[in-house]
């Protein structure tokens, strides 16, 4: 690896002001870089060099080259394959020692494969020791895709029901998806029922079931109302994570939408859905935050009796979840009364 790095140095210099042949004070002083995360990168994710040197050996024109070194390359490739990250960074001096760092968001367009970061001192025109290169490997990869299946004609969706959503997911290394609900362009807030997927597999097709239409925005957990130029957005995640609804967009990789869709029907004042392996039944009423409700039942359609379930209150989400047992049978009609204030 000695002759690649004279042979890399030669071309970096050249491309530089070949005629300065200044040589570093203490050419033997140590350039320490630190410990490099080491993992899957691609485009969009960042990546955090840092190193050290003593303070005392740094000269006030002295600056950095960071490069990321292809391993396992051939000669002929070694120039061509090389990326560098960053030119004339300059060294901040403390008092013992002099410690910098470099945040480098990975564009695209990188040459896929294994890399070391190195890191050289210049004076500006050409590199010279002391360097240093790390002992941990980063592996660029072609950056996550992710597509919908089936959902992108425009389609009406019912207030209040479960639709499926089916997507594939092209990714090397840990992905995070999440869906969100825009209309007219607007985002809206994150689909309730939409699961952060962790996927390391390469390939992967998965869905997610929208939960009742109902998503969580700004103002807390809400039914989708009833109207057109809604859109689903599904999309992979940065490693920054969450992000504020007003610019989620900004946060993802790799992301897709639907078409445009309307929501017909009326949101549901109470919803209910059937669990699956129990015999309960999960209750969903939708109210003012923190007034009271009568609720009511009755197990068979068009049956004349309402059997009461209970007095609950609404929380400060507007939303109050709960669950029946009825041996599996289907509820036909659930109902919630506001208790009027002399009553309570």
């Amino acid at each position: 690896m000695k002759r690649a790095r004279v042979l890399l140095l030669l071309a970096l210099a050249a491309s530089g002001n070949a005629d300065a042949q200044t040589e570093p004070s203490n050419p033997s002083t140590p350039l320490t870089l630190r410990p490099i995360k080491q993992g899957v990168y691609y485009a969009g994710k960042t990546l955090d060099i840092a190193w050290e040197r003593p303070a005392s050996h740094v000269g006030k024109d002295i600056s950095l080259t960071i490069i990321l070194l292809p391993e396992g390359v051939q000669w002929d490739e070694l120039s061509a394959r090389t990326v560098t990250v960053a030119k004339d960074v300059r060294l901040e001096t403390g008092e013992k020692t002099t410690k910098g760092g470099w945040r480098w968001k990975i564009p695209g367009g990188i040459y896929p494969g294994i890399y070391r970061v190195e890191v050289m001192e210049t004076d500006g025109s050409v590199l010279f020791a002391p360097w240093d290169r790390s002992n941990d490997v980063v592996i660029i990869a072609p950056g996550p895709e992710i597509k919908f299946l089936g959902s992108q004609e425009p389609r009406e969706i019912r207030a209040g029901s479960f639709p499926e959503f089916w997507f594939t997911l092209q990714v090397v290394g840990t992905a995070t998806v999440q869906a969100y609900l825009t209309k007219d362009g607007e985002p809206l807030g994150q689909l309730l029922g939409s699961v952060a997927l962790r996927n390391d597999t390469g390939n992967f097709t998965g869905f997610f079931r929208w939960e009742l239409t109902r998503y969580w925005g700004m103002h807390g957990t809400q039914f989708a109302a009833p109207g057109e130029g809604y859109r689903i957005l599904m999309g992979v995640l940065g490693e920054e994570g969450w992000h504020s609804i007003t610019s989620f967009v900004d946060g993802f990789v790799s992301y897709d939408e639907t078409a445009p869709f309307a929501i017909t029907g009326t949101p549901p004042q109470s919803a209910i859905r059937k669990a699956e392996g129990v015999p309960a039944l999960f209750i969903y009423i939708m109210g003012d935050p923190y007034e009271e409700y009568d609720v009511k039942y009755q197990r068979e359609l068009g049956a004349p009796q309402w059997t009461q379930l209970g007095t609950i209150q609404i929380d400060e989400d507007g939303v109050w979840e709960g669950f029946l047992h009825q041996n599996g049978t289907t509820i036909g009609f659930l109902k919630a009364v506001k208790i009027p204030v002399s009553n309570r």
